[in-house]
């Protein structure tokens, strides 16, 4: 009688002991097997602490907009004056620059002025179409325009600039006055010498120009479409220049 008196006492507490474990075990499993997936982050890595990449190419768009605004400012120039400027400045915001008719050329440009027109920085009115002679050579013309909060985006792009501030601002006063064929050439001629040094062989007029000629679009477009910027001396006078703004060394 006393020893089942016991098991009377003791069964309590080993059933709590048992099933509470099990219990126990079968939540965490459900826990495990129920809780959400956390979302990964959608903010692409910057070089710069504490910002992302799509962040800082539209301050570098909102900074390059202020100072080259005008009547012949649209998408085409500003990739021509971000490329350049994106390269003097060694800012390694942009892996890769690809190779399209129009010279080199961001993919992600398009995110990037959404994202600066979204912060107020930027403003993209809706493209306006012109004649397929129009003197600009090209069908449509997107502008980008300066947004209301367009110093604030500019002001984060002189925090990323440092030390460099002065060099961006001198060249894209210059970039302002040429015309986006130029800039066009510029950007083009600096694209494919980059490429020859890379490869070992020496940058010259003719060499950079049989570059051109290796690139199926760059042919159609430039070498076929606009012979007389694309001659041995017009190269010639954009190295020059390259070298002159230290873009090409």
């Amino acid at each position: 009688m006393a020893i089942r008196a016991n098991l009377s006492k003791l069964m309590p507490a080993v059933l709590e002991r048992t099933f509470g474990k099990q219990a126990q075990a079968s939540e965490q499993i459900v826990v495990q097997h129920s809780a959400p997936q956390q979302p990964q982050s959608a903010a692409v890595l910057s070089p710069f602490p504490g910002t992302n990449r799509l962040h800082d190419k539209a301050v570098v768009a909102s900074y390059i907009t202020m100072r080259c605004h005008g009547s012949d400012f649209g998408k085409t120039k500003l990739a021509k004056c971000y490329y350049l400027l994106h390269e003097r400045l060694g800012l390694s915001l942009t892996e890769e620059f690809r190779r399209e008719a129009a010279g080199p050329w961001d993919k992600e440009q398009d995110d990037f002025l959404a994202y600066a027109s979204q912060e107020g920085w930027l403003e993209l009115p809706p493209e306006k179409r012109l004649p397929a002679n129009a003197s600009k050579g090209e069908r449509a013309f997107k502008a980008v325009m300066q947004g209301k909060k367009c110093k604030a985006g500019a002001d984060e792009a002189l925090k990323l600039f440092g030390s460099n501030s002065a060099t961006a601002d001198a060249l894209l006063r210059e970039m302002k006055k040429m015309h986006w064929e130029l800039l066009e050439l510029w950007a083009t001629a600096l694209d494919a010498a980059k490429a020859l040094k890379a490869q070992g062989e020496a940058v010259t007029a003719q060499t950079v120009r049989e570059f051109i000629a290796s690139v199926p679009k760059w042919v159609e477009h430039k070498l076929e479409k606009k012979p007389h910027h694309y001659t041995v001396q017009s190269i010639e006078n954009a190295l020059a220049a390259l070298r002159k703004w230290q873009l090409l060394v």
